[in-house]
């Protein structure tokens, strides 16, 4: 497993931001210095104010509403302007979802009921005064979870993979040069002895996300870590595999709605964490 690098706790309250980032999820705490591109991500996505209400569309063609608090499903289009207030963000792979917790014909973009955000905002707003490190954030981002996507379902932590072939290419993964590897997928299948078509399979069926990304997901942990150390980005986005920088920074806005270089070049605001899986 990647070494996770000590990160000095944080909290909304000292005006310093911190997005923490797992495999195929992330929790974003603070000040959001720019307005989102509208944009759409296999992520399911959730925020709640901690201050005045964020404007919220699924694009620029129609008018900004007025939420505390928004959900967005996977797939749909959305358009976030937090500007001017501190929020609690947090980004899903539907993997990581219990099954209908987006029940088919429920509405792709809504707003968070306002029975969740009595519940919610006590814990968030404690939670963003204090200290916050990867242990705090895990906590936060299922209490948020948990509260705004579960309409139809109870979201929870999926379990390790139970079998050991699945779990010893998660532990190869930073073997070598694998990110940046042709063939990443083929060769860790080979590791563990599998064909690529039943490791595929294999590794879905055990830890509920494609292979495919998974390695994503891995190679924005490292880009994010390589980044967060100081390297610049077409340095940190090579070393994790990606093409260039621009092939990191197109995956980064898709999966968060803001290009790397918009949190990165405010770094002394917004502190980015990798944080081990759980």
């Amino acid at each position: 497993m990647r070494p996770v690098p000590e990160a000095r706790p944080t909290s909304a309250a000292d005006g310093r931001a911190a997005l923490f980032v797992w495999h195929g999820r992330a929790l974003y705490v603070g000040g959001v210095p720019v307005a989102s591109a509208p944009h759409r991500h296999h992520a399911a996505q959730a925020g709640v104010s901690l201050g005045s209400q964020f404007g919220v569309r699924p694009g620029e063609d129609e008018p900004y509403e007025a939420w505390a608090g928004f959900v967005a499903a996977p797939g749909a289009a959305h358009q976030i302007d937090a500007r001017g207030a501190p929020g609690v963000f947090v980004w899903a792979d539907p993997e990581h979802l219990a099954a209908g917790t987006f029940p088919a014909g429920g509405a792709p973009l809504r707003p968070v009921g306002e029975e969740q955000l009595r519940a919610l905002l006590p814990g968030l707003r404690s939670a963003g005064a204090g200290p916050l490190d990867c242990a705090g954030a895990e906590g936060l981002f299922w209490s948020v979870v948990r509260a705004s996507f579960a309409t139809g379902g109870a979201p929870g932590r999926r379990p390790d993979p139970p079998d050991g072939r699945i779990r010893d290419a998660i532990a190869r993964m930073h073997e070598g040069d694998l990110l940046r590897a042709e063939r990443p997928i083929g060769r860790l299948a080979a590791r563990v002895y599998l064909s690529e078509g039943r490791f595929r399979h294999l590794f879905r069926d055990q830890t509920g996300m494609s292979i495919g990304r998974y390695l994503l997901w891995e190679r924005l942990l490292a880009a994010i870590d390589g980044a967060a150390k100081g390297a610049p980005l077409s340095e940190a986005a090579h070393g994790a595999g990606f093409a260039d920088s621009a092939h990191l920074s197109r995956e980064f806005r898709a999966t968060f709605g803001l290009a790397p270089s918009e949190v990165f070049k405010n770094s002394r605001l917004v502190q980015v964490v990798p944080c081990p899986a759980r």
